[in-house]
């Protein structure tokens, strides 16, 4: 697979888990995105202002503060990029939090590579028509 964005595409991923980030960058990489994996959401929001990423992945518990709670900051902010959100259970209340707090979408764990890269071409894509409209 190739980035939608090309070959300059950073993903920002702030995810507290070790584990799950390294394989999270894996994935991306092969992929074709160069990813920035950070494990709090104050270092998120220092990566975000530097490399400008074309999507932001954020764990619903992203380090001292809630995914939820940073993607609403972002969006405060006046972010426009595209968000996802891993969340842990298949719930309505998670999936309707989660979109309510400004996330564009969210993806469940347990984690998948080839599910967790499809879906994030997607938002990618997404984004690039709304641009271009």
């Amino acid at each position: 697979m190739v980035a939608p964005l090309g070959q300059q595409s950073s993903i920002l991923v702030i995810e507290a888990d070790d584990l799950l980030a390294k394989h999270v960058a894996i994935d991306l990489e092969e992929a074709g995105y160069h990813s920035v994996i950070v494990a709090s959401g104050s270092a998120g929001l220092q990566q975000m202002a530097e490399i400008q990423p074309a999507l932001i992945v954020v764990d619903r518990v992203a380090g001292e503060e809630s995914g939820f709670s940073l993607c609403r900051r972002l969006r405060v902010l006046g972010c426009n990029i595209p968000i996802l959100v891993f969340i842990p259970r298949d719930t309505v209340e998670d999936r309707v939090a989660c979109l309510e707090s400004g996330a564009d979408d969210y993806f469940i764990k347990p984690y998948r590579t080839e599910g967790f890269c499809s879906w994030s071409i997607c938002i990618c894509n997404r984004l690039l028509l709304r641009l271009s409209n």
